[in-house]
């Protein structure tokens, strides 16, 4: 589900913008059919409510047809950025995932094994703190 091209120090520093980026990553998989649709989704989903977790985390996503199979982005801004996170703290790891409507059971697992990682300070600073992108692939690799 990751691959290294699709580990990324962020260019943008507004949200919305910050998303289409991350869309833009995520689409490099074959397994996005609709970057369009795909962005359209994970829009959606961040108005019914925030998925910035706090700690210095947001987890974009959506469950959209735009996808066959599973893919993650991970995109690090350096310094942070704003994106009313529920802790109102900034975000420096943003941790996309996409995948087929479908399969809600298989979305749930990975969410719930990028939450169990996150929340452990350590590795999350390792990441945040990560000299470059590869240096973050190989961590997320190991786990």
């Amino acid at each position: 589900m990751l691959k290294r091209n699709r580990v990324v120090d962020l260019a943008s520093t507004a949200k919305d913008d910050v998303l289409a980026e991350m869309v833009d990553v995520a689409a490099t998989s074959p397994y996005v059919l609709d970057k369009q649709a795909l962005l359209q989704s994970v829009r959606e989903r961040e108005q019914k409510m925030t998925t910035g977790i706090g700690i210095g985390i947001a987890i974009p996503h959506a469950k959209t047809n735009a996808c066959t199979d599973f893919v993650i982005a991970i995109g690090r801004k350096r310094g942070g950025l704003m994106y009313d996170a529920l802790d109102g703290g900034l975000v420096y790891l943003v941790i996309m995932i996409a995948g087929p409507a479908a399969r809600y059971d298989t979305y749930l697992n990975i969410h719930a094994k990028i939450v169990l990682l996150m929340a452990c300070p350590e590795f999350r600073q390792r990441l945040i703190n990560a000299e470059t992108t590869n240096d973050i692939y190989h961590l997320l690799k190991g786990k």
